[in-house]
């Protein structure tokens, strides 16, 4: 049934054409564009506020000028910054702490970094005292659900030079890879001493670690499964479980022989990244001592051969490098360490004992890799699978390479 609609005090509503919808969501996508722009100044603007106001309110450094952030670490936020003190210009390095940082493993690399400087050291990059008396900052942060935090924040002296290299990209050049075995011989030496008092890092010995590893991973994969995390790393890391169990195993070195081993207060993430260059390719400083703790002097020196001669050329580039440990290299940045250390006359070149069981001491920080990628995908799903696949398949192969060259590895190994 028709009837008239009296329209005189209406509203009417008429269709719009296909040009007139599509420039509708141009107009809105360039609103989202300049809304998103407008929201990450005010973001860049609040980091510079919250920068400026420790520096100036915690600390004697002088007037923040410029902020610069310094991409590459996965953990913390890292900027460099330049300040106007008495009339001169000066540059330090500011770092804000990952959430819910423990504040016992931050003194445990503030008291570590600045013993280290007083016995000498001055390649590390190390916490300058605040107002307080402390090496560290705090405030107190409000989250987006209106709860609130605390954060803590530092300020380092800066060191110069390049960031010439990475974890991935390790071929370094001869005088880079002696100069990273010298620095790390420099240090060990330094803090061989070192007493942490009651600070520590929330991390069982690298042999016990051996068999919580195993435990772990099973308890990663039964989270990925219940959490959706389902793909072609978790696929993949749940294959290889069986070799990475047996490999941890062969890694584990005799209680009464591990209890003999040197302790020193170790890095713990010892990769060409953790370094600066000068334009010759010395070493011009080391920084990232989050995950330092006091461990057996040994692991340090495997982990390090494990990040440092372990190439990553995939065989899909047409180069199946990928995980083969360069021996030849090996010998001489370990030759070069216990030379360093004979040099400086205070901790001992590797002792037989550590020779004997160097091979595992570099399966030991393979696996370590192994729980990095594993556990960061556990902690955080919106990782991306196909990278982590890849450092996954990497370090599986490095295990491959180990355990088909056990025996040329003891081999050189007793001559370092």
């Amino acid at each position: 049934m028709y009837h008239e609609l009296l329209t005189n005090d209406m509203k009417k509503f008429t269709p719009s054409t296909s040009d007139a919808t599509l420039n509708t969501v141009f107009a809105l996508k360039k609103a989202e564009e300049e809304i998103s722009t407008v929201c990450a100044q005010v973001e860049d603007s609040c980091v510079f506020e919250q920068i400026r106001e420790v520096v100036e309110a915690d600390y004697d450094i002088g007037t923040l000028e410029e902020v610069y952030q310094i991409f590459g670490g996965a953990i913390n936020l890292s900027y460099g910054i330049y300040v106007q003190k008495d009339g001169e210009r000066h540059t330090w390095f500011f770092r804000k702490y990952m959430r819910h940082k423990d504040m016992n493993e931050l003194m445990m690399e503030h008291t570590l970094l600045l013993y280290a400087r007083e016995q000498g050291f001055d390649k590390s990059a190390t916490p300058i005292v605040a107002k307080s008396g402390l090496t560290y900052a705090e405030r107190d942060e409000k989250n987006p659900d209106g709860t609130v935090e605390k954060w803590y924040y530092a300020v380092y002296n800066f060191i110069p030079g390049f960031q010439s290299y990475d974890w991935i990209n390790n071929d370094l050049s001869e005088t880079a890879y002696r100069d990273c075995a010298k620095t790390y011989a420099e240090f060990h030496n330094a803090v061989r001493d070192f007493d942490p008092k009651t600070y520590s890092r929330a991390e069982n010995n690298i042999n016990i670690l051996m068999d919580e590893f195993p435990r772990d991973f099973q308890r990663y994969i039964k989270f990925y499964k219940e959490n959706g995390y389902v793909n072609s790393f978790s696929d993949y890391f749940e294959r290889s479980q069986d070799y990475i169990t047996k490999m941890c195993e062969k890694a584990k070195i005799p209680e009464k022989d591990f209890r003999q081993l040197p302790v020193v207060p170790c890095q713990c993430d010892p990769h060409p990244m953790n370094f600066k260059y000068n334009a010759d390719d010395t070493v011009s400083g080391i920084f990232d001592f989050d995950w330092a703790k006091m461990e057996v002097r040994l692991f340090e020196i495997g982990f390090a051969s494990s990040y440092f001669m372990s190439p990553w050329d995939h065989e899909a580039t047409g180069n199946t490098r990928d995980g083969n440990i360069n021996a030849e290299g090996l010998m001489d940045f370990i030759t070069t360490y216990n030379n360093r250390l004979k040099e400086l006359n205070g901790l001992t070149p590797l002792t037989e004992l550590e020779k004997k069981y160097y091979f595992e001491s570099i399966i030991m920080g393979v696996q370590y890799l192994i729980r990095w990628a594993s556990e960061a995908c556990f902690k955080d799903m919106t990782l991306n699978p196909y990278e982590y696949l890849l450092y996954m398949q990497h370090e599986v192969r490095t295990l491959e390479w180990l355990e088909k060259h056990e025996a040329e590895v003891r081999e050189f190994s007793s001559k370092f």
